[in-house]
């Protein structure tokens, strides 16, 4: 098969699943990048050539643990979905590189409050900061936060479409 007829599979079954104009254009990238690498079409290699390329990624390239998950889920995909490679075989031919854990960084009471008094002079931007902070939002939530969003009677926030077009509630502290 052709690679331009399994980009077109690819791309369809992308689309029919809902994933983002970014995750088409990531997972598109990882097997076109495969195909690049070895001068032919991704369907027609074998497992042992995409272990070399992913390690070929990791030593060579030194992409960081997360650009590899996204090659490895990019051709997973492509392989489950469009070459419809049972999921047990894709799984043990791309395994997922370990991300080393981080710890969000914990601040005081004391320095919390230092920060929005002595950093933050305008009563709105501080309420802004201390609500944001308190319901625990990602930068992206907090710009598209609105009033009617915020439910005080129940000491709640909607969140509309967050992270991966989500809806969800959080905390509102008092």
């Amino acid at each position: 098969m052709s690679y331009d007829t399994l980009r077109q599979q690819l791309i369809t079954a992308l689309t029919l699943k809902r994933y983002s104009p970014k995750t088409h254009e990531a997972y598109i990238g990882a097997v076109a990048g495969l195909a690049r690498h070895y001068g032919r079409s991704p369907d027609r290699l074998c497992n042992e050539q995409i272990k070399a390329y992913l390690l070929y990624l990791h030593r060579d390239r030194q992409l960081s643990a997360s650009s590899l998950n996204v090659a490895v889920s990019g051709l997973r995909f492509f392989y489950a979905h469009v070459l419809d490679r049972s999921i047990a075989e894709v799984e043990k031919a791309l395994p997922r590189p370990k991300k080393p854990k981080r710890y969000a960084r914990v601040y005081s009471l004391q320095g919390i409050r230092l920060l929005l008094s002595r950093g933050c002079t305008q009563l709105k931007a501080r309420v802004f900061l201390m609500t944001v902070y308190g319901a625990g939002l990602r930068l992206n939530e907090a710009c598209h936060l609105q009033t009617r969003d915020i439910e005080s009677d129940r000491m709640m926030i909607r969140v509309n479409q967050g992270k991966g077009a989500r809806d969800r509630y959080t905390i509102l502290s008092p």
